[in-house]
């Protein structure tokens, strides 16, 4: 029997959504790397240093409906098709894409903080990375002009 090859996966530690963190990701994906985007303040129990899947690849924990955080690997067309099937959607209900402008508030360490950037790269339009402290921010900035 022959030997599988091991291909290396390179942590990227985020803390939210920030900018350098999206440029590190999407740089390892131009490498066709494989990605492991994790949460700086979080410690890992296991650790993750090949596997014998090719990239480029994203790897992101996950407790889905068990509650219990497994690692999940999504390829990037599992990221891209679906970016561009809610786009097709968009369209059908009359939006123009590279007219669209998406706000994301969540951590790039979830794939609901990763998808909307992976719209904006499929669309064609801007996304803007608020950082959920700044949110935070508004909303009492905001509460205190109410009173």
């Amino acid at each position: 029997m022959g030997s599988t090859m091991k291909n290396k996966i390179h942590t990227i530690e985020v803390e939210n959504n920030e900018t350098q963190s999206v440029e590190k990701i999407f740089e390892k994906i131009r490498e066709n790397k494989i990605i492991y985007v994790k949460n700086k303040f979080y410690e890992d129990q296991e650790v993750l240093d090949s596997t014998t899947e090719n990239g480029p690849a994203i790897i992101l924990k996950s407790s889905g409906t068990s509650g219990k955080p497994r690692l999940c690997f999504h390829h990037l067309n599992n990221l891209k098709l679906p970016a561009a099937s809610s786009g097709q959607w968009l369209i059908e209900q009359g939006f123009e894409l590279r007219n669209i402008l998406i706000l994301n508030t969540l951590p790039l360490n979830h794939i609901s903080g990763l998808m909307p950037i992976f719209r904006s790269q499929t669309w064609g339009c801007d996304c803007i990375n608020i950082s959920p402290t700044l949110i935070k921010k508004l909303e009492n900035f905001y509460f205190l002009q109410l009173n």
